[in-house]
């Protein structure tokens, strides 16, 4: 690997192999600065690719952290992009042949803003659901408690609803 500066965003590359490596902090700062990102996907080797980057036999390959020489994750970018990208969660992030272009392309189309709508309505739409599931709670005993005669009165109902819903 040789250290190359592409604009103001420094990276390791693979001459041979075309990947690239990007410590976790540069990352972090390319992803946000659109005009950098510009810079590096016009300026990065390899054509576009998009998902899994098979070895010869058909098989994923793994690599191992360039820092820490731990294996490094492999994560679908944004969870939906399809640029699946081996990840260190201390160190970096290490880029088969184009896939840095990919998720450069992916972040300017909007897809992190799509993936982060999706997943706040996935978390309402599990919240809403768990309240329900209170709400269904405290009325089965409201009405247990109507049809055994237990509990008597209004208030010693809405307790034990209250406390069914909030614990």
């Amino acid at each position: 690997m040789r250290a190359v500066q592409v604009g103001s965003t420094p990276m390791h590359e693979c001459p041979s192999c075309a990947s690239v490596w990007l410590d976790a902090g540069t990352f972090m700062q390319l992803c946000q600065d659109r005009e950098e990102r510009g810079a590096v996907a016009s300026i990065v080797a390899g054509a576009s690719s998009v998902g899994v980057v098979p070895t010869a036999g058909g098989r994923v390959r793994y690599v191992p952290c360039p820092v820490c020489k731990k294996m490094l994750n492999r994560e679908n970018f944004g969870r939906q992009s399809g640029v699946v990208i081996d990840v260190c969660k201390n160190d970096g992030v290490w880029f088969e042949r184009g896939e840095l272009r990919s998720v450069l392309a992916f972040i300017d189309g909007g897809g992190l803003e799509r993936a982060r709508i999706r997943e706040d309505a996935r978390k309402l739409q599990e919240h809403h659901s768990q309240e329900i599931a209170m709400g269904e709670s405290a009325l089965r005993i409201i009405h247990q408690s109507t049809i055994t005669g237990s509990g008597g009165s209004y208030d010693s109902l809405l307790s034990e609803a209250l406390r069914a819903l909030f614990g």
